[in-house]
């Protein structure tokens, strides 16, 4: 197993880095590497496309939008789409450690091992993200004067707005503030995926108006309660692409498209492929246990480490 190290692409005085990778869909040749470790926290943000991360040995799916925080302890790889291209941001667990609250938050992503640490932005949230990894980018490679100090304050407005937007994938106890009813509304959604669900359904269920409960479900989850929905039958419909033997029209139904058109289309709005292309991606890759990474990934010095 490899351990790449923060200070092979950051230094002392920043332990920051932060690069995109982008693939060339026309050279299928990527570099392939066996599951590996970072000495530091990692964020992993995906701004198109779609693919597989394994995370100390389970599987979950890439989606546009999605950000993975992968602690120091984790083993991970990834399969990810020709297609797919993400912002890849190192830094050390103790960055924020002037910043209690931050902090904080940061030891309890490391002490949670069961679960990967997983946000999912809504659609506002993406576009500002992007600009965000863009200009800390752009600052850590150039050499103008006061650099390195804006890209710390950048890096400290990404965390806080990845922080507010924070929607688990497991949600292991119900969210603070009314939580048996939140916990209800959640699990009727995901047990009801393949009806209907409007927010006059969801509010008359939470005894609440339909404005009140808009904020409520915002709260809850940080998203409204249309993107959550949507957002889940993607997920869902990830999962079930797994079955070679249901068909596109059979899983469009199962979550309640009224045709496999109009789930092709929402398919690919959230991940920018179609259902049949996802489907296809992880036959072709689902035997490969290896790291796809792309062009512009900085060549960092590389250790080998016995397997946790």
């Amino acid at each position: 197993m490899h351990l790449y190290k923060l200070l092979d692409y950051g230094t002392e005085e920043l332990p920051l880095a932060v690069w995109q990778v982008k693939f060339d869909a026309g050279n299928l040749q990527f570099r392939k590497n066996d599951e590996h470790r970072h000495d530091c926290m990692e964020v992993m943000f995906v701004t198109r496309g779609s693919g597989v991360c394994r995370i100390n040995g389970a599987a979950y799916p890439v989606l546009r939008g999605d950000l993975y925080i992968i602690t120091p302890e984790d083993v991970h790889s990834y399969l990810l789409d020709p297609e797919c291209e993400f912002y890849n941001i190192l830094f050390e667990p103790e960055f924020f450690a002037t910043v209690p609250e931050l902090a904080a938050i940061i030891a309890k992503w490391r002490k949670n091992r069961e679960h990967p640490q997983v946000v999912f932005l809504s659609p506002d949230k993406i576009d500002h993200l992007t600009t965000l990894a863009e200009r800390m980018t752009d600052e850590l490679h150039s050499r103008r004067r006061g650099a390195q100090w804006l890209a710390r304050c950048l890096f400290g407005e990404f965390m806080v707005e990845l922080i507010r937007q924070q929607e688990f994938a497991q949600i292991t106890a119900p969210p603070p503030g009314q939580p048996q009813t939140a916990s209800r509304i959640l699990t009727y959604i995901e047990r009801h995926l393949h009806g209907e669900l409007s927010l006059r359904q969801l509010a008359r269920l939470a005894g609440m108006s339909d404005s009140t409960f808009s904020a409520a479900f915002r709260k809850w989850t940080g998203s409204s309660a249309f993107e959550y929905i949507a957002a889940l039958k993607i997920r869902r419909a990830c999962s079930l692409l797994k079955e070679p033997k249901l068909s596109i029209g059979e899983i469009a139904r199962q979550l309640g498209f009224s045709d496999s058109c109009h789930f092709s289309r929402a398919f690919r709005r959230r991940t920018g492929m179609a259902p049949r292309e996802y489907r296809r991606h992880l036959k072709e890759h689902a035997a490969l246990p290896a790291i796809r990474r792309g062009n512009g990934v900085p060549t960092g010095r590389v250790e080998t480490i016995n397997p946790a």
